[in-house]
């Protein structure tokens, strides 16, 4: 393995690993698979009408995991309920998508590699893997990384198929691209025209038989890995859901060229999000370059594809649905900085100089993000209630996995008006910027109007909010506006954290 290749992915390993822990077993993370998703799927035998709103195949690799845990739960060695063991669950995904993302960042090093050398591969892969967004989702049990990972292997077999002519590489494309789709749906956009493309390049040589052996194999894998024979309703079933109550609500709203537009311009604030704009204002230097030269253009034909098939018919768009884009981009940066710092090129020092800053910042905003987690308001929050509680009861308002973990604490499951004075808690903690959306539960609004028209006895007691100065987050808007943002979920890491004071409960 070369060496540059070493260290970023031990780099990559340490910055995944790094905050791990957030949440752990809290549910912080959203939409993250839990220990109980990948047992109800197991106890079904992914048959019969089992559906979820992902599709199976990062619960089959769960279910691996968690099978030898399974047989020492049937032997009575092991409680499934207690914390311990689904804190140890949890882990066990995480680890899981830590491995898979630096799975990813090899597969982009290798593929930049074939296309622009080791200096573009090394600038691709640290571009790719080492920005805020992926850092977020590498160490968590959510699909979006493990998808990416698959994506990741299918577009370098892509490259290898396009420009090697290779049998094996049309194939495993096909094996990559289909087990990516059977881990998230959405990211069949990103194959539909890289296959015709292939298939196009194919049949101009004559060459049909090798296609006809990737379609069987990827109608082969479809089958399988979704288990169409045993759970066709089940499949129904979940293609429903995505299409309807997973999906429609969150459509951006007015006429189809508005909404368009919206999304349109969604995508570039999130590419510039999730990239750095000094991410992608290389990427975009580097497309510019091969639009001049015409090499490697059709290497764009994934994100192409994944615009039209995916984000202008979903009518919305967050930073986590542009990871695969933003592997695109890293790779065509790569090439404009591989041209960029070339041997003999006027100004060499300077250009050096000027490539080692943009990494370090890159690397910086990476760090920045584990900063935020290991740091999450919610640690400090959790210790100041357990030392000023003084044995009163503490009143949760809202979702618990917005809130910190306080023991014995109670969830607040009715109004304000039906807890009488001698009732009331000691201490009432409440997710400010949750508090702070336009849309809440009615319940969730009783108690924000309660607490600040003045009326209660409650006072602010303290505040708590992750905004490290050695963070690069700390300083955007995302972090820093006091409100919820609807398209990513990196500022669920740190939130503001309120906790009032009745000074005439004594209990």
């Amino acid at each position: 393995m070369r060496a540059e290749l070493r260290a970023l992915l031990v780099g990559a390993a340490v910055l995944y690993l790094a905050g791990i822990w957030w949440g752990l077993s809290l549910r912080w993370a959203p939409d993250e698979l839990v220990p109980a998703f990948v047992f109800d799927a197991i106890d079904v035998r992914f048959s019969g009408g089992w559906h979820d709103k992902y599709p199976p195949m990062q619960y089959y690799l769960g279910a691996v995991l968690y099978f030898p845990v399974a047989i020492a739960a049937h032997l009575g060695w092991v409680d499934l309920a207690s914390a311990p063991t689904n804190a140890a669950l949890v882990t066990l995904l995480r680890l899981l998508t830590v491995a898979m993302a630096v799975g990813t960042v090899a597969a982009v090093y290798l593929t930049a590699a074939d296309l622009y050398g080791r200096r573009g591969a090394f600038a691709a892969a640290l571009l790719a893997g080492f920005t805020p967004t992926f850092v977020f989702y590498a160490k968590l049990g959510n699909v979006d990384v493990p998808s990416i990972f698959w994506l990741a292997w299918a577009l370098r077999w892509y490259v290898r198929g396009v420009q090697r002519d290779e049998r094996r590489a049309l194939w495993w494309c096909a094996a990559t691209g289909v087990t990516a789709i059977a881990t998230k749906d959405q990211t069949a956009g990103f194959v539909i025209l890289p296959a015709c493309h292939l298939a196009y390049l194919w049949l101009r040589r004559g060459e049909w038989r090798p296609l006809l052996t990737a379609a069987a194999i990827a109608a082969g894998l479809f089958a399988i890995e979704f288990n169409l024979p045993f759970n066709t309703r089940g499949i129904v079933a979940h293609v429903e859901m995505i299409t309807g109550e997973a999906s429609a609500p969150f459509r951006l709203p007015g006429s189809t060229w508005t909404r368009q537009l919206m999304v349109a311009k969604l995508t570039w604030m999130e590419l510039a999000w999730s990239m750095t704009w000094v991410g992608l204002a290389a990427g975009l230097a580097g497309v510019a370059v091969e639009l001049r030269r015409r090499r490697f253009l059709w290497f764009l034909l994934p994100a192409v594809s994944y615009y039209l098939f995916f984000v202008m018919v979903a009518g919305y768009v967050y930073d986590r649905f542009l990871i695969g884009v933003c592997l695109v981009l890293a790779i065509f940066a790569g090439g404009w900085i591989d041209g960029l710092l070339r041997a003999g090129a006027p100004a060499a020092r300077w250009r050096w100089a000027a490539g080692v800053v943009a990494g370090a910042f890159i690397v910086w905003s990476g760090v920045s993000m584990d900063l935020m987690m290991a740091l999450d308001s919610r640690y400090p929050a959790s210790q100041w209630i357990q030392t000023h509680r003084s044995g009163g009861r503490v009143g949760l308002v809202g979702h618990p996995e917005y809130l910190p973990h306080v023991p014995a604490a109670m969830l607040l499951g009715s109004g304000p008006a039906d807890y009488q004075p001698d009732q009331q808690p000691r201490l009432i903690v409440v997710n400010a910027e949750v508090m702070r959306r336009d849309r809440l539960p009615p319940l969730e609004r009783e108690w924000r109007a309660w607490l600040a028209d003045g009326h209660s006895r409650y006072v602010v007691a303290a505040r708590f909010k992750t905004l490290p100065p050695f963070s690069l987050l700390s300083y955007t808007d995302v972090f820093r506006n006091g409100v919820e943002d609807t398209t990513t979920n990196l500022d669920k890491a740190g939130p503001e954290i309120v906790v009032y004071w009745n000074p005439d409960v004594l209990r």
